[in-house]
C-alpha cells in the first residue's frame, strides 16, 4: 500500500501545476485525461468491469496476479468537483496492479450539480454493494486520495451512526474509540483545507476567462442546446422547435401556465426528462438569453466550497455578458418582443391581459363591455364557438351589437390589415419623422442624473445634520426644523426621479412596441391572405364593434381602420 500511495502523490503532484487557475470544465477534461492515460498503462495487469447504480457508476478493477483477499473501495478526488470514471478507474488500476487486491471504484456524484451530501450517500451505497456482494466489513479497505480522502473520513462518521466501526492501521484510530472521532475530524480539516485551494483556484480560472469573453456554460441538461466537442453550445434541431414552439405561443397571448399544459398533453418531456412540465420552466426558457446567441456569465455563485450550494447573484460577484456567443434559436427581436410582453403582462395598472385568440382585444362598440367567446350546441353536431358582447344581457335592453364567428373576426382583421399595409410606406414615413421629437430621452435622463445627483447631496446633508447634532448641543426645534425640510428635499427629489424613469420607461417600451408594428408590417410584401394570430397580436391594439357593417381595428400606431 505504502508504494501505490507513493505514485498516486507523484502522479497528483505532477497534475496539480496544470490544473491550477484553469476553469472547472477544462480541469475536469485534464483530470479525465490523466486516468485514461493510468488505466493505458495498467490494462495488461488488470481487468475493468463496470457496474452501475442508479444515481452513480463504478467499476471493479481486479489484478490479474491477485494476491490478497479483500477487496479497497476507492473514492477520487478531485475537490469534490473533478473526476469521472475513467478517472477512478486509472488510480483503482494502480491500487490493484501494485498491491494484487480487487478495487472498487465510486465515481460518485459531482458538485456543483450534484450538492452536499450526494457524494457521501453515493459511498455508502457503494459500501453496502460490497457488503451484499458478500464482504464482511473487516475486509473492505476504505481508501481515498485528497477529496476523496475527506468523502473516506465523512463515511466513516457515517458507518459509525449505522454501528460499524472502521480501523486506521497507520494512524492507530478506531471509530468506536472516545478518541477517534477529534482525529478523523482533524484529518477531514486537511482534506476541506485541500478542497477550499482547488475551489479557489477553479474559481479564479473562470472568472478570467469570463471577463476576456469566454464562455464555459456548466449544464447536465439544456433544452435546445448539445455540448459539442470543446464544451460550446451546439443547437439541437428537435429541441430548439420546441423552443420554438414556446416562444411562438406566448407572443399569441398563452400563459407559461398554458404553455405547459399544451407541452405536457402532447407528451413533450420536460428539460429534467419529466413528463409533466411546470410553468416556472416556461418561463425560465422565455427569459434565457443563450436562445438568442448571447450568454449572461454568473447568474448564480457557490456561495460555499463545501456544500457547493449555489445561490442567486444579486451583486455580490461581477457578472459578464457576451454576445453571439453561439448559434441562436429564438432572432434577437423576438426575444426582445418577449420580454417586453413580460413585462407588460406584470401586475400593475397597465397591465395587459396574455390570452390567447381575440380575447380582451375586442369591445362593444354600444356599451363597452369586451366580447368573449360562446359555446353554442356544445354536445351536438351544431357545435360553434361564437363571439359576443359579455354584457349583452345585464341591463334592462340587451346590446345591439352582434355576434362574430371567429372565421368572420379573421377575415374582418385582414381586410383592415391589407388596408394598413397599401399605407405602409406613408406610415413608416410618418413615424421616422416624429421618432426623434416624441420619442426622445435625452433630456429627461440628463435631468435624471441631475437628480440623482442632487439626491445623493440632500442624502449627505441628511447624515451630516444628525452626525452634528450627536456630537454638539443645538437648539433641537431648529435642529428638528432643519432636518425636516431636508428631509422634505430628499423625498421630493426621490418622488422626480420615480417619475423620470417611469416616464423614460415607458417612452423606450412604447418605442420599442412600435419598432416592432413596423418591423411586422414592413415584412408583409404582398396582401395577407391567411390570418397570423402573431401578427395580429403585434399589430392590433383593439377591436371595436357597431354593428356587422361597421367594424373598426386600431393598430398599436394609433391608426383606426374599418375593416
Amino acid at each position: 500500500m505504502e508504494l501505490s500511495a507513493k505514485l498516486v502523490r507523484s502522479h497528483l503532484n505532477f497534475f496539480k501545476p496544470f490544473v491550477a487557475g484553469c476553469s472547472l470544465e477544462t480541469t475536469r477534461k485534464g483530470q479525465d485525461k490523466l486516468g485514461e492515460l493510468m488505466s493505458a498503462l495498467h490494462k495488461r495487469e488488470v481487468i475493468f468491469r463496470d457496474h452501475d447504480f442508479e444515481q452513480f457508476k463504478g467499476a471493479w478493477v481486479m489484478p490479474k496476479d491477485e494476491r490478497r483477499s479483500g477487496v479497497v473501495l476507492y473514492l477520487h478526488g478531485g475537490g469534490y468537483t473533478c473526476g469521472d470514471l475513467d478517472y477512478a478507474k486509472g488510480f483503482g488500476a494502480t491500487l490493484a496492479d501494485e498491491c494484487g487486491v480487487r478495487v472498487f471504484c465510486a465515481a460518485y456524484r459531482l458538485a456543483p450539480e450534484n450538492p452536499y451530501p450526494a457524494a457521501v450517500e453515493d459511498a455508502l451505497e457503494a459500501y453496502r454493494y460490497l457488503l451484499e456482494k458478500g464482504y464482511p466489513p473487516e475486509q473492505i479497505v476504505l481508501c481515498g486520495e485528497s477529496a476523496g480522502g475527506g468523502l473516506i473520513c465523512a463515511l466513516c462518521l457515517r458507518l459509525k451512526e449505522l454501528g460499524i466501526e472502521v480501523r486506521f492501521e497507520k494512524e492507530n484510530i478506531w471509530t468506536f474509540d472516545s478518541k477517534g472521532e477529534l482525529l478523523i475530524t482533524i484529518m477531514s480539516s486537511l482534506a476541506q483545507e485541500e478542497s477550499r485551494s482547488i475551489s479557489e483556484n477553479c474559481t479564479w480560472g473562470q472568472r478570467k476567462r469570463m471577463a476576456d469573453g469566454k464562455v464555459s456554460v456548466p449544464f447536465s441538461r439544456f433544452l435546445g442546446y448539445d455540448r459539442g466537442e470543446n464544451s460550446e453550445l451546439v443547437v439541437n434541431p428537435e429541441q430548439a422547435e420546441i423552443v420554438k414552439r414556446i416562444y411562438t405561443e406566448f407572443l399569441q397571448g398563452a400563459t407559461p401556465h398554458t404553455i405547459a399544459a399544451g407541452l405536457t398533453a402532447d407528451s413533450i418531456r420536460s428539460p429534467g426528462g419529466k413528463d409533466r412540465w411546470n410553468p416556472k420552466t416556461v418561463q425560465s426558457i422565455l427569459q434565457n438569453e443563450k436562445y438568442k446567441g448571447d450568454a449572461l456569465l454568473q447568474k448564480c455563485f457557490t456561495e460555499d466550497f463545501l456544500t457547493k450550494k449555489q445561490v442567486k447573484n444579486q451583486g455580490q460577484v461581477p457578472q459578464y455578458y457576451v454576445t453571439g456567443d453561439h448559434e441562436a434559436i429564438i432572432p434577437e427581436d423576438v426575444f426582445d418582443m418577449v420580454q417586453r410582453e413580460i413585462s407588460m403582462r406584470k401586475p400593475g395598472p397597465n397591465r395587459h391581459s396574455g390570452v390567447r385568440g381575440f380575447s380582451s382585444t375586442i369591445y362593444c362598440g354600444e356599451c363597452g363591455g369586451m366580447y368573449g367567446s360562446k359555446v353554442w350546441h356544445s354536445n351536438d353536431k351544431y357545435r360553434r364557438v361564437v363571439w359576443r358582447c359579455n354584457r349583452k344581457y345585464d341591463g334592462d335592453q340587451p346590446c345591439g351589437t352582434p355576434h362574430f364567428d371567429e372565421e368572420t373576426l379573421k377575415q374582418l382583421f385582414l381586410s383592415a390589415l391589407n388596408k394598413l399595409v397599401g399605407k405602409r410606406n406613408e406610415i413608416r414615413d410618418s413615424f421616422d419623422a416624429i421618432r426623434s421629437t416624441v420619442f426622445d430621452t435625452d433630456a429627461l435622463e440628463a435631468e435624471l442624473a441631475q437628480v440623482e445627483a442632487e439626491m445623493s447631496i440632500a442624502a449627505e446633508q441628511v447624515a451630516r445634520s444628525i452626525r452634528e447634532n450627536a456630537m454638539v448641543a443645538l437648539d433641537q426645534s431648529a435642529y428638528r426644523a432643519r432636518h425636516d425640510a431636508l428631509c422634505d428635499r430628499y423625498e421630493s427629489l426621490k418622488a422626480r426621479c420615480e417619475e423620470l424613469k417611469e416616464t423614460i420607461s415607458d417612452k423606450q417600451t412604447r418605442l420599442a412596441a412600435i419598432d416592432d408594428f413596423l418591423r411586422t408590417l414592413m415584412k408583409q410584401e404582398a396582401l395577407p391572405t391567411t390570418f397570423d394570430p402573431m401578427t395580429y397580436h403585434i399589430l392590433v391594439e383593439r377591436m371595436t364593434v357597431y354593428s356587422k357593417a361597421r367594424v373598426m381595428v386600431r393598430f398599436k400606431n394609433g391608426m383606426e381602420i374599418q375593416a
